[in-house]
């Protein structure tokens, strides 16, 4: 038992840096006569504390026998010591998201508290930092930032449970308009406009820094991070600024940049080295996806679970596009490694980040072909081919309908 107080001691110490495992202090009983201890453990039930008196010797005394003042530390250790230990305390963190269509989705996160002690907790202070990163594509750099904000709560009542919401951030998404040029199936010269993504948001994740009660004038901080993983890769900003969503953005620029010029040189080996570096510091979701696509693609390097490992890492449009990625890799490669399976499972799990997109349901068409599930392939390639037209994406509309006819053929695609 002393063992395990001692811990949440050192916890209280290191959260207040006001208390010590070792602390005694001097108590006043009612009657005046003082005594030097420390508290141990609060046993609600019973309505008593144990405490540690200098001279060795631990007694369980009701709090009522100490002065006012004592009175009011102990209830104010008390609930320090509930506030840190997750048990009695729970906290549970989500995140939500509201798709806006291009212009990228509205993400908030909600925090639930729920006070499982048998005191109410007052004056709770919620500061919290959200963590962007964003990717650019093209000519646009790679620019992260981090958003501040506070939330509090006046009153939670033992027993009570309470959720309150962040402000939404908005995930930006960008597109340009190119014009390329061709010739047509009878060789006259065509033009078609291609829409391209060049920027994208995606959040990493949030990270709370909670304020609850005092012990000896010093309020205690308890943590949360989501997702955890989430502690390892970002450090606490004071001032967030655009460009500074955590202390190694620097390198990790210069390592992506260094990592790109080994894959445009075509040398993989080189600029898997230099990637998984960069994730290793960082943990960024497109520096994974740019790993788990080399792994997808370079035929020397090509190894599809390693692919899989690496996509797996993703999150957001990252996570969407890598795994529609390899949803087409097992509905087109060679046909040793076509697999129907396969290939239904990950488009599935592309369209679970964001919902429905006429380029994901054609993948998802294609997969279920592949699989020999044609009365779903047909019905999934006419939602994306109505889709498609609604968007007034004709290259797009096009090819999905070639494809619609195939397989109310009976035809998977590629054949």
């Amino acid at each position: 038992m002393r063992g395990r107080v001692n811990l949440l001691l050192v916890a209280l110490a290191i959260s207040a840096n006001a208390v010590s495992k070792d602390d005694f202090r001097v108590f006043t009983a009612a009657d005046g006569r003082v005594i030097e201890a420390r508290i141990l453990e609060y046993n609600p039930s019973r309505k008593k504390i144990q405490i540690d008196r200098a001279n060795g010797k631990k007694v369980w005394v009701e709090p009522h026998i100490f002065s006012e003042t004592d009175r009011e530390y102990i209830r104010d250790w008390i609930q320090a010591s509930g506030f840190l230990v997750p048990s009695k305390v729970r906290i549970t963190i989500d995140r939500h998201k509201k798709s806006k269509g291009k212009q990228g989705d509205d993400v908030h996160f909600s925090i639930t508290i729920k006070n499982r002690t048998d005191m109410s907790l007052e004056n709770l202070i919620f500061d919290y930092r959200v963590f962007i990163e964003g990717e650019g594509r093209k000519r646009h750099q790679d620019k992260d930032r981090c958003e501040a904000g506070q939330l509090k709560l006046e009153l939670l009542a033992a027993g009570e449970q309470r959720t309150i919401n962040t402000k939404p951030y908005r995930m930006i998404e960008r597109y340009e308009v190119s014009t390329s040029y061709g010739t047509d199936e009878f060789g006259n010269s065509t033009s078609y406009t291609i829409e391209e993504k060049v920027w994208d948001d995606d959040d990493r994740g949030i990270w709370f820094k909670i304020s609850g009660p005092e012990l000896e004038g010093v309020p205690l901080v308890r943590e949360e991070w989501y997702p955890k993983e989430l502690k390892k890769r970002v450090a606490w900003i004071e001032a967030p600024r655009d460009q500074a969503a955590s202390s190694g953005d620097q390198g990790k620029s210069d390592l992506v940049k260094e990592g790109e010029k080994y894959r445009t040189a075509k040398n993989f080996p080189k600029a898997l080295e230099v990637f998984k570096q960069a994730y290793k510091e960082t943990g960024r979701s497109w520096t994974a996806f740019k790993i788990g696509g080399i792994y997808l693609k370079n035929t020397p390097l090509q190894n599809l679970d390693l692919a899989e490992e690496w996509m797996s890492k993703t999150e957001g449009s990252a996570r969407r596009q890598g795994f529609n990625m390899l949803a087409m890799t097992y509905v087109t490669t060679n046909k040793k490694l076509r697999d129907g399976k396969k290939a239904i499972k990950y488009a599935l799990i592309a369209i679970e980040v964001s919902g429905e997109a006429d380029w994901l349901l054609d993948t998802l068409a294609c997969a279920y072909a592949r699989n020999g599930q044609f009365d779903l392939a047909v019905k999934t390639q006419e939602k994306a081919y109505k889709m498609a037209k609604k968007s007034k994406s004709r290259d797009r509309a096009a090819g999905f309908k070639k494809r619609l006819e195939q397989f109310k053929q009976g035809k998977a695609w590629p054949n």
